[in-house]
């Protein structure tokens, strides 16, 4: 509130929610490490897993790091479950994973 300009205002709540280069490396490095071990749980619908991944996605881009969708979209499809093998394959023979998002990998599965 003391703050006199936007910038100053910025900055200010900028620092309270990251903090500073250690903790950010740290919580980068942990959400990394998340998105590295996600994999599909047996009980879980692919909407939950979807909100999961897409929750990890966004908290590493809040932080400043980048995650493009390509990436993401192939750690999807490496994570499903091995019953959903045949929706992959149909999926990985239909699209473009160049051109794909994470929003359209969503609405194809």
């Amino acid at each position: 509130m003391a703050s006199t300009t936007t910038k100053e205002a910025w900055s200010i709540l900028k620092k309270a929610y990251q903090g500073i280069d250690k903790v950010i490396f740290v919580k980068l490095q942990t959400l990394w490490k998340e998105f590295d071990n996600l994999s599909m749980k047996e009980k879980e619908t692919i909407q939950v897993f979807f909100n999961c991944v897409i929750n990890i996605v966004d908290n590493i881009k809040i932080l400043d790091d980048t995650i493009d969708d390509k990436k993401v979209v192939q750690k999807v499809l490496k994570s499903l479950l091995i019953e959903l093998d045949h929706i992959v394959a149909v999926t990985e023979e239909s699209k473009d994973f160049s051109m794909l998002s994470v929003t359209e990998l969503m609405v194809s599965l």
